[in-house]
């Protein structure tokens, strides 16, 4: 037996009143759901498709889908992690590598040269551009009705923010220090190359995840 458009659309309800908001979990359990509730009615044709929810979910435990939910989360991370050290070790191949150690030697000659002021209005730059794209990803994601747990485990640890301020650190320090030694200035350019090639690997990882985000779900993005 097959379920309707109409019972499948309702496991959907379902799962949203049983505090599951994401719309790709939702998709996996109301996939588990039917299939069981299918098989249910399957043997006993005299049970309704209300009877064989209750009897399926019930099989979920005093807990629910709570369990399920902390366990996609967990896997998310740990695939979000995989996916991190992927695209580090791609940044330090050639010739991303030279890519990189451009920039901050860039960066880092242009503080050398610049005055304390400049470097302050640098400094709001990059602040106020960190701002606007976080605020931006954030309404870009917020006007679909359905939100994917997929992205949100991704771009819900703010990495950007710790690469800025690596950079900031690197930057002010040097800037406002003229008593440290030349062993410390290589040791914040070392800082700065790092925050530069984490900040490359966040842009990276939000560009792949929400690709493959929109070919999973392309009716999130529709």
């Amino acid at each position: 037996m097959t379920l309707t458009k109409e019972q499948i659309a309702a496991l959907f309800i379902f799962t949203g009143k049983k505090m599951v908001r994401w719309y790709d979990l939702q998709t996996e359990l109301v996939d588990h759901l039917a299939t069981a509730i299918e098989r249910k009615m399957s043997e006993n044709p005299t049970c309704s498709f209300e009877d064989a929810l209750a009897y399926v979910y019930a099989g979920f435990g005093i807990f629910g889908f709570a369990k399920i939910v902390q366990m996609k989360e967990v896997q998310l991370r740990k695939e979000n992690k995989r996916l991190w050290h992927y695209f580090f070790k791609q940044q330090l191949h050639w010739p991303n590598v030279v890519r990189s150690i451009f920039i901050a030697s860039l960066i880092y000659l242009l503080q050398a040269i610049a005055s304390s002021n400049v470097m302050l209005v640098l400094n709001l730059i990059c602040a106020v551009g960190l701002a606007v794209f976080s605020i931006a990803k954030h309404r870009k994601h917020s006007k679909y009705a359905k939100k994917l747990l997929f992205t949100q485990q991704t771009f819900g640890y703010n990495i950007f923010g710790f690469c800025y301020y690596e950079i900031l650190f690197a930057l002010n320090f040097s800037s406002y220090n003229t008593t440290a030694g030349s062993w410390s200035h290589y040791f914040l350019a070392i800082i700065l190359f790092i925050g530069i090639i984490n900040l490359l690997v966040c842009i990276a990882m939000y560009t792949a995840v929400e690709a493959k985000a929109k070919s999973m779900y392309p009716e999130v993005y529709a």
